[in-house]
C-alpha cells in the first residue's frame, strides 16, 4: 500500500486556542534561549554592550508578548500564581522592565540630563558657556543571578504551555477525524496555508 500525507489549512473558531498557544510556546523558548546566552556573556572578559543590550529587550518583549494581544490564549494569572516567589518576582521585574524602561523611558534606569561645559580663564577668572552636551547613564544588563532565574522562569512557562498544547492537539485531531474523506481532499485542494508578512504591517490579524 503506498501511501502519501499532506496538509491543510485549519481556519475556524476551534483552532485559535492551539494557534496562539504555538505562538506563546515559541516566544517563551526563544526568551529563555536568549537569557541563558545573556548569562553566559556575563563570563566573557569584553562582551559586546550594544549587541547584549539589544539581546536582552529581545528577550524581554518577547516575554511580554505572551501577556497581551492574542485573544484565544494568554498566559494565566494562576500559573504566576503557582510560580515560587522568586521567579513571581522576577515575572513582574521582567514586565515592568518592559512598560516603564523598554517601551517607555520613565525610570530611572535611563537618565539623560544635558550639561555645560565652562571655559574659565584662569588669568582673568572670567568663566564663560563654551558647549553643551548631555550625559547619559543607562542600566543595560541585569546581574547575572537575574538572568538565570528569567531563564528558569521562561521554560517553567514554556513546560506548562507545551503540555497543554499536547492536549490541545488531541482535541484537535479529533475534531479533524469527524471531518468527511470528500471534504478532506477538498481542502487539500483548496485550502492554502497564510503565508506571513502578505498584508501591511498596519493589519490586524484576520481570523474567520
Amino acid at each position: 500500500m503506498v501511501v502519501h500525507h499532506t496538509f491543510f489549512k485549519m481556519d475556524g473558531p476551534e483552532t485559535r486556542r492551539l494557534a496562539d498557544m504555538a505562538g506563546v510556546l515559541s516566544d517563551l523558548r526563544t526568551a529563555a534561549k536568549t537569557a541563558a546566552r545573556l548569562t553566559r556573556s556575563t563570563d566573557e572578559p569584553q562582551p559586546d554592550q550594544f549587541v547584549l543590550a539589544a539581546l536582552l529587550d529581545s528577550a524581554i518583549i518577547r516575554y511580554g508578548r505572551c501577556y497581551g494581544g492574542r485573544a484565544a490564549f494568554c498566559i494565566p494569572k494562576t500559573w504566576i500564581d503557582d510560580l515560587p516567589d522568586d521567579l513571581r518576582q522576577v515575572h513582574d521585574d521582567i514586565l515592568n522592565l518592559r512598560s516603564k524602561h523598554i517601551a517607555h523611558s520613565i525610570n530611572d534606569w535611563e537618565i539623560n540630563t544635558p550639561v555645560v561645559r565652562v571655559r574659565i580663564n584662569h588669568e582673568t577668572g572670567e568663566a564663560s558657556a563654551s558647549s553643551i552636551s548631555v550625559n547619559r547613564h543607562l542600566v543595560v544588563m541585569p546581574r547575572a543571578e537575574d538572568l538565570d532565574k528569567f531563564w528558569r522562569l521562561a521554560n517553567a512557562l514554556g513546560d506548562r504551555v507545551e503540555a497543554e498544547k499536547k492536549i490541545e492537539e488531541v482535541r484537535l485531531l479529533a475534531f479533524a477525524k469527524k471531518i468527511p474523506p470528500d471534504e478532506l481532499k477538498r481542502r487539500v485542494r483548496e485550502d492554502r496555508a497564510v503565508i506571513a508578512g502578505r498584508r501591511k504591517i498596519r493589519k490586524s490579524r484576520g481570523r474567520r
